[in-house]
């Protein structure tokens, strides 16, 4: 890359490139802000509001970026591999100092928001990365997978009444977030 955004320096990843007319390429990471979009779209904001993010990979690493750049209260992160929670709590610490960022995920009634950004759920078998029946009536849970539209968390939050946000719809954001970064204007998408 000749060039990264602001979100994929801080994440050391990328899943958008764009060549610029000078054919320099430049780098950005739309998953966080994927989220973050498809959420308002339901109605939901994240400012002020205490998040739980499953998963410190990819998609996971950028959605806690993004939750703590829209200004979140706190933040609690949790993945399998301990070292990946740990660095990449310790990324969102040195960006944004003041706030509260643990690495366990405690009482699940404190949450507001309960994102699953691992994979689990894309397989037949794979087991929950939260039990919702541990969330407050007023939680929303948003998942990444895209393989199911309604993965088996985001079923039983949907069963209990929780508002939820599918891995499709964030999909769908994230692809209106990318073309426009792409600079692709109105006009030409409609003639597609």
């Amino acid at each position: 890359m000749d060039g990264l955004s602001e979100r994929a320096q801080a994440m050391g990843a990328v899943n958008t490139v764009r060549r610029d007319a000078d054919g320099s390429l430049h780098g950005d990471n739309t998953d966080g802000l994927a989220c973050i979009a498809a959420l308002a779209q339901k109605g939901f904001s994240v400012a002020g509001k205490c998040c739980l993010v499953i998963g410190a990979g990819g998609a996971g690493c950028a959605i806690a970026h993004a939750l703590a750049d829209a200004g979140a209260a706190s933040i609690a992160i949790h993945d399998i591999d301990a070292h990946r929670t740990s660095a990449l709590a310790q990324a969102i610490r040195q960006r944004h100092g003041a706030l509260a960022i643990t690495e366990t995920i405690g009482n699940l009634n404190a949450f507001d928001l309960a994102v699953n950004g691992s994979t689990l759920g894309m397989k037949a078998g794979d087991s929950l990365p939260f039990d919702p029946a541990g969330l407050s009536e007023h939680a929303m849970v948003a998942d990444v997978v895209t393989k199911v539209d309604v993965t088996p968390v985001l079923a039983m939050a949907k069963a209990r009444g929780l508002a939820i946000q599918t891995g499709v719809e964030m999909a769908e954001a994230q692809l209106e977030l990318q073309t426009g970064w792409f600079q692709v204007s109105r006009y030409a998408r409609r003639r597609k």
